[in-house]
């Protein structure tokens, strides 16, 4: 009788699972050439541009559904259906983005990270918006939280969120994008040193 040590037991067995494992992994359906696939270090930031009108955000489509009292297309009044959206700005003294989940219901719930920076000034300054409210068409009735330099504040304003733009009619004014271009962005930021 042949007595396999403990290690060689454990080889023994995971041989046929680590095989079968391979196997599924190979039949995954890979279509992405191995020289042209994104290296797991560096996340490619795709180009800030509109999304389609018919682009699926997060697995929810944007509809465009005739409106039952005109019977216009209710893209026409940019209204939202449910769904993830994302939004961005990229300018010299202001950068932001901004994440909202709409729930069939309209109501509305996301954040938004924003920066501002004045190097001439040598100002720097960071805060997040946690945000939530009832969309009626276009605008946004919402309770804002904002963290900004170790202090809270609470707030209730009106926006404008559409399927364009997202604004407080003030100094925040982001434009739609992709949701991936904002994994991206923050799979970057998270790696950076």
């Amino acid at each position: 009788m042949v007595v396999l040590s403990p290690m060689r037991q454990k080889a023994k067995f995971l041989w046929p699972i680590s095989l079968l494992a391979l196997l599924l992994l190979g039949a995954c359906g890979e279509t992405t050439p191995p020289e042209s696939a994104a290296r797991p270090n560096q996340p490619t930031v795709p180009q800030n541009e509109t999304p389609a009108d018919n682009l699926l955000v997060q697995g929810e489509p944007i509809a465009t559904q005739p409106d039952q009292n005109t019977g216009q297309d209710s893209t026409s009044k940019l209204t939202l259906d449910a769904g993830a959206y994302c939004y961005r700005t990229e300018e010299e003294t202001f950068q932001a983005i901004a994440e909202f989940l709409v729930e069939p219901s309209q109501d509305v719930s996301g954040t938004l990270e924003a920066t501002i920076t004045n190097a001439e000034e040598g100002y720097y300054t960071s805060y997040v918006q946690n945000i939530a409210g009832i969309l009626t068409e276009e605008t946004l009735n919402a309770s804002i939280t904002t963290e900004i330099e170790n202090d809270v504040q609470q707030s209730q304003e009106n926006w404008t969120l559409n399927r364009n733009e997202l604004s407080d009619g003030r100094n925040v004014n982001l434009k739609r994008v992709s949701c991936e271009e904002i994994i991206a962005l923050k799979a970057n930021r998270d790696k950076a040193p």
